[in-house]
C-alpha cells in the first residue's frame, strides 16, 4: 500500500487530478491493474484516499505552523514548516503562520492543491460523510482554530449579523461540536470570508495570475493581504 500511494502521488504530480491513471499506477508498481483492484474498487476509490491524505497533510502543515504539535501525529512532526511558530506566540503570530504554511503548501504541491480546491474531476463523486468530508473538517479546524481563541480572548472583532444565514447557522453547529466554546453563527461566517480572502490570493497565484510580477512582489502581495485582514485583530 505504500509502494501504491507513493505510485498514485507522482502518477497525480504528473498528470495533474483528470489524468490519474489505475493502470499507470498499476504499472509503476509492478503489478497488474487486475492486482490493484484487491486495494481500490477503482479510480474513484483511489481519488478519495489523495484527497483524504492531501486534505491531512495539509491539516498536518497548518496545525505544525501554529504550534499545535498535540494535534499531529508523532510520526508527521518532523514536517518541514519554515514559519512555525511555537503554541506560546501571540495569538497574530499563530493566524500569520498558518496563512504563509497555506501558500507555502500550495506552492509546494500544486496539483494535490488544484486536487482538493479546484475543478470538480469528471465522474468523481467523493463518498457522503466519508474520508474526504473528515479530512476536509480537520483542516478546517487548523484553519479556525487561532481564529476562534482570538475571538474568545475578546481580539477579533466580529460583526452582527441581524438574520443569519441557515449556512452560517448549520456551520457555527459543526463547528460547535469540536469547539471548547460553541461559536455563533456570525462568527462562522466570519471564518469564511477570511478563508475566501486567504484562498483566493493563493488561487489566484497558483493559477498564475501573478507571473507579471514577479515572486518577490507575489510574496509582498500577500504579505499586504494578510496584514489588512489581521487589522480586525487587535495587537
Amino acid at each position: 500500500m505504500a509502494a501504491v500511494r507513493e505510485a498514485a502521488r507522482d502518477n497525480l504530480r504528473a498528470e495533474g487530478p483528470a489524468g490519474l491513471s489505475l493502470r499507470a499506477v498499476a504499472r509503476d508498481v509492478g503489478i497488474s491493474p487486475a492486482g490493484l483492484y484487491r486495494y481500490f474498487d477503482g479510480r474513484d476509490a483511489l481519488l478519495t484516499m489523495l484527497i483524504a491524505e492531501g486534505y491531512g497533510d495539509l491539516a498536518d502543515h497548518l496545525f505544525l505552523a501554529q504550534g499545535a504539535t498535540d494535534l499531529v501525529a508523532e510520526s508527521d512532526r518532523t514536517r518541514d514548516v519554515p514559519h512555525a511558530v511555537a503554541a506560546t506566540a501571540d495569538v497574530a503570530d499563530r493566524i500569520r503562520a498558518t496563512w504563509r504554511t497555506y501558500r507555502d503548501w500550495a506552492g509546494a504541491h500544486p496539483n494535490e492543491f488544484h486536487l482538493l480546491f479546484g475543478e470538480p474531476i469528471e465522474g468523481y463523486a467523493a463518498p457522503v460523510d466519508g474520508a474526504t468530508s473528515a479530512a476536509n473538517a480537520r483542516m478546517a479546524q487548523a484553519l479556525v482554530m487561532p481564529l476562534l481563541e482570538a475571538h474568545l480572548a475578546g481580539r477579533l472583532a466580529v460583526p452582527d449579523l441581524d438574520v443569519p444565514a441557515p449556512a452560517a447557522t448549520l456551520l457555527a453547529a459543526e463547528m460547535g461540536a469540536v469547539a471548547p466554546v460553541a461559536p455563533s453563527p456570525a462568527f462562522a461566517a466570519l471564518t469564511v470570508s477570511w478563508w475566501s480572502v486567504l484562498h483566493g490570493a493563493v488561487a489566484l497565484e497558483r493559477n498564475g495570475q501573478f507571473h507579471w510580477m514577479g515572486q518577490d512582489a507575489a510574496t509582498e502581495l500577500f504579505e499586504h493581504t494578510m496584514a489588512a485582514a489581521l487589522a480586525a485583530v487587535d495587537g
